[in-house]
């Protein structure tokens, strides 16, 4: 059997362009900025335009990571998209990432485990990669 060899190549990102303070969060729920931020090390968070879903982010955050490491999105074997805050219940959303970054021959699948997600995600690729024969 062939040894398969896997890793990251490139990561990518997106920010959305509206910044939300603590000050802005705690003149709504009746409390200091400097509260929120002891109680969860946020100082700023960044909050979506009306027309951007998750799958609108994750999409230009692939797209980065594709470019910067030189792979076209038909290259891709699997499409993992890990969040606790969806599209919709249904289509996953990774499907619809699928659509948008033209990953038409990768295999999808969505992952909720919410802030652990991420290391899920990555052992699931992993895992997967590995018992590809």
């Amino acid at each position: 059997m062939p040894q398969i060899h896997s890793g990251i190549l490139a990561t990518g990102s997106y920010l959305p362009k509206e910044e939300v303070s603590n000050d802005e969060i705690a003149l709504r729920i009746g409390t200091t900025s400097e509260w929120i931020e002891r109680k969860t090390q946020i100082r700023t968070r960044r909050y979506a335009a009306p027309d951007e879903a998750t799958s609108d982010l994750a999409a230009k955050a692939a797209m980065e990571a594709l470019e910067r490491a030189g792979i076209d999105p038909e290259q891709l074997d699997y499409l993992l998209v890990s969040t606790s805050t969806g599209d919709f219940p249904q289509p996953p959303t990774s499907t619809l990432v699928q659509e948008l970054i033209g990953a038409t021959n990768a295999a999808c699948l969505d992952l909720n485990a919410v802030c652990s997600g991420f290391v899920f995600a990555l052992e699931m690729a992993r895992g997967a990669h590995c018992t590809q024969s």
